[in-house]
């Protein structure tokens, strides 16, 4: 019932439609079309309730990208493992050298030093030869809807792509399941600013109970209990895919 009053409300509100733009509008309401078993709703992360479907068929994007995440990380360690040196970039190296070391880290330790390492290696984008002024080069464009989602190898290559919010999120989701933090307690989140603008992609992860956006800054972790910035649409990890919507949505059917 829940499920229906979402996609009821994204249909009727063009307006919202286009401010979180055609593609994360047309997953939400595929993500809120009835299932044949459908799950309660329960309190989640950034003060939303959220519905569990054990499923990634709406996601095909992310089963490809988590299948080619795979095959990258596997080809890295062996080409690495046989001393072919010239099979990866200076950033590849630096990347799986640390996750061997995360691996041993206290959970929050751990979390924050991904988080760092992803920024390091990510938050400044190569500049743009083509903008008129090298010192603040354009933004990365948003990938087009159909778009393969990019992988470490994508990032950290030699003929490395510009991270966007997407880009980032999938890098710190990546790093932390190569440090060994269960699938449960990491996930990627599609938000809509609620100050207006464009749909925006952020990782979690939990720490000791309570999930944590991974920041921007640093290794900066923030408390996702409930912020004032983002509203979640929809998640998900490897097995489960979450639709998000206001807590009062679910007090009133």
């Amino acid at each position: 019932m829940v499920r229906s009053r979402l996609a009821r409300r994204l249909s009727a509100r063009p307006r919202l439609a286009r401010r979180l733009g055609a593609p994360l509008a047309a997953v939400i309401l595929v993500l809120a079309a009835p299932a044949a078993q459908a799950a309660p709703a329960r309190p989640d992360i950034l003060g939303s309730v959220a519905i569990p479907a054990d499923t990634l068929a709406a996601l095909p994007l992310w089963r490809r990208a988590l299948a080619d995440q795979a095959n990258w990380l596997a080809d890295l360690k062996g080409c690495l493992g046989r001393g072919e040196a010239e099979c990866a970039s200076l950033p590849e190296k630096v990347w799986l050298a640390r996750i061997e070391g995360l691996a041993t880290l206290p959970a929050a330790e751990k979390a924050s030093a991904a988080n760092l390492l992803v920024n390091q290696l990510l938050g400044e984008s190569p500049p743009d030869p083509a903008a008129p002024d090298p010192a603040t080069p354009a933004a990365p464009a948003a990938p087009a809807a159909d778009a393969p989602w990019p992988t470490l190898g994508d990032l950290l290559g030699a003929h490395r792509q510009p991270a966007g919010d997407l880009a980032l999120a999938l890098a710190k989701y990546h790093t932390l399941r190569a440090a060994g933090v269960p699938a449960v307690d990491v996930r990627v989140v599609a938000t809509h600013p609620t100050l207006g603008g464009g749909g925006h992609f952020l990782a979690v992860t939990r720490v000791d109970g309570d999930w944590q956006l991974l920041g921007s800054a640093g290794g900066l972790l923030e408390p996702a209990g409930r912020s004032s910035l983002f509203a979640p649409l929809y998640s998900f990890n490897e097995t489960t895919r979450w639709v998000h919507f206001p807590a009062r949505l679910a007090e009133h059917p």
